[in-house]
């Protein structure tokens, strides 16, 4: 539980469907939390996941709203917001999991969520940080100012625009991963809730 719903996480290993023969990841193997882009969901990682919970304890995050997580009230979920739902993941994950370090991979808002884990009181926990694409860097002009809060801060006009920016931004759709994350994707105009938390 946190301030902005319920968070899902998953924990892997063994991955699913891995041969009876494989032995698992040891529980003292090392740790990786995965933090998906918005919009999206931890599906997103779904091709990389058997090669990484191959060698890592991988634990995958939903953001609020997304996947498996709760957003009683979308309105409140920011990226500061994320932050905070993020250090309770990695508090989680030390009590109920004994995991004590971990690298975090973050994807757009994830990856500025991972910048700022490593700024703030969970830092010494961090092993590692893997940006792709983060977020949160782009110059603060009137006209970026402007696109965020009344372009892409609003239902009403973001919806028409969420499905081709995702399209630009996940580039070919050459495998089935993409496929499906572009689908997703593509579902979001029609969901009032999922579409105020994009917002």
């Amino acid at each position: 539980p946190t301030p902005l719903g319920d968070i899902a996480v998953r924990c892997l290993p063994p991955f699913p469907g891995a041969r009876p023969e494989e032995a698992p990841v040891p529980s003292g193997a090392p740790a990786l939390l995965l933090l998906h882009a918005n919009p999206g969901d931890g599906r997103d990682f779904d091709a990389v996941l058997p090669a990484l919970a191959d060698r890592y304890r991988t634990f995958v995050v939903d953001w609020p709203g997304y996947g498996g997580s709760t957003a009683p009230e979308p309105g409140r979920v920011t990226p500061e917001g994320l932050v905070e739902v993020a250090e309770r993941v990695i508090d989680a994950l030390a009590e109920e999991q004994g995991v004590r370090e971990v690298a975090v991979l973050g994807n757009s808002v994830g990856g500025y969520v991972a910048c700022r884990l490593a700024e703030g009181p969970r830092a010494a926990s961090l092993t590692a940080l893997v940006l792709v694409g983060p977020a949160g860097f782009t110059r603060h002009t009137a006209l970026t100012r402007w696109f965020c809060r009344e372009v892409m801060g609003r239902p009403a006009r973001a919806r028409r625009l969420v499905v081709p920016l995702a399209r630009a931004y996940l580039g070919r759709l050459g495998t089935p991963s993409v496929r499906e994350t572009y689908a997703r994707a593509r579902g979001l105009p029609h969901d009032e809730r999922r579409l105020a938390v994009h917002c």
